[in-house]
């Protein structure tokens, strides 16, 4: 009797190792398929994120790899959210989408760095930081439209202080420029005003130096001239009156006039002779009027 339990226990210990055996084999085999089945979902989204990234490096224009960025990054999100999210596919995700997000920052440095003039105290043309600013406010626009998707807007909002801070400069430097011009300008016109109005000074006082429509200048040859008025004579309004046929030996003075037209332009030139008492006559001995 004795025996017979032993034999019944020992065919029990058998069954129970069995049956752990097969378990253990079960669940070897069922984690092996599902450790298969993983990383067969993981090369297969790879391999997805692998073509998407591709896609972008041939897209031609910027707003073609814009369109497949965007694409990605909700992508990527929707799969984090998911259920079956997989961290080496995850990891990938944020792999290719920092590659490719930096084609943007790239580029979002490369325009305000171009922008971004030298030594601004030494230019003086208002287009040059009128461009500036015009880039640096489209670069601006263009931040603002895609904080979220290429940047944190704590990123954002760096970039943003920095071009900022160009434009206030550059806006500066332009006022400082057209109040240097709004000086200069003034200045020419006092200038010029005070160049006509000497002009007009000098024509004013050669009319009033005589009693016809015409004017003279101050310099004369003295005793010397080598011209000299004939015998010929006029009378002025007291009375009549002649030259010498020596004037130079009486003191007459020998001086070139201009005369002018109705715009103060110069016209015509010609000699005149005056007496000691002030008759004035012209190089044919012709009395023409009185200095007073």
């Amino acid at each position: 009797m004795k025996k017979i339990f032993e034999n019944k226990k020992k065919v029990i210990l058998i069954a129970i190792i069995a049956i752990l055996a097969l378990g253990a084999f079960g669940t070897y085999q069922y984690n092996s398929y599902k450790e298969e089945q993983r990383v067969k979902q993981i090369e297969i989204c790879k391999s997805k994120l692998t073509k998407y990234y591709e896609a972008f490096n041939k897209a031609e224009t910027r707003e073609d790899k814009l369109s497949k960025f965007k694409n990605i990054v909700k992508e990527c999100k929707e799969y984090k959210n998911s259920k079956n999210c997989l961290k080496e596919v995850s990891n990938d995700y944020d792999s290719k989408i920092k590659i490719m997000k930096k084609y943007f920052v790239n580029e979002y440095q490369t325009e305000i760095t171009k922008n971004t003039l030298e030594e601004i105290e030494n230019i003086q043309d208002k287009a040059k930081f009128e461009e500036s600013v015009k880039a640096l406010n489209e670069i601006s626009e263009m931040i603002k439209s895609e904080t979220g998707i290429v940047l944190k807007k704590d990123e954002a909002k760096k970039y943003q202080e920095d071009i900022d801070a160009l434009i206030k400069t550059y806006n500066k430097r332009v006022e400082e420029i057209k109040e240097a011009e709004k000086k200069a300008e003034e200045e020419k016109k006092k200038a010029e005003e005070e160049r006509k109005a000497q002009e007009t000074t000098a024509v004013n006082n050669n009319s009033s130096s005589s009693s016809y429509s015409g004017s003279y200048s101050n310099s004369y040859s003295g005793n010397n001239a080598s011209s000299q008025p004939s015998n010929n004579s006029s009378s002025n309004s007291g009375g009549n009156t002649s030259t010498p046929s020596q004037p130079w030996n009486y003191g007459y003075r020998r001086t070139e006039g201009w005369d002018y037209d109705e715009n103060g332009n110069k016209i015509n030139i010609h000699v005149l002779w005056i007496s000691p008492n002030g008759d004035i006559y012209d190089d044919n001995g012709n009395f023409i009027g009185h200095r007073w």
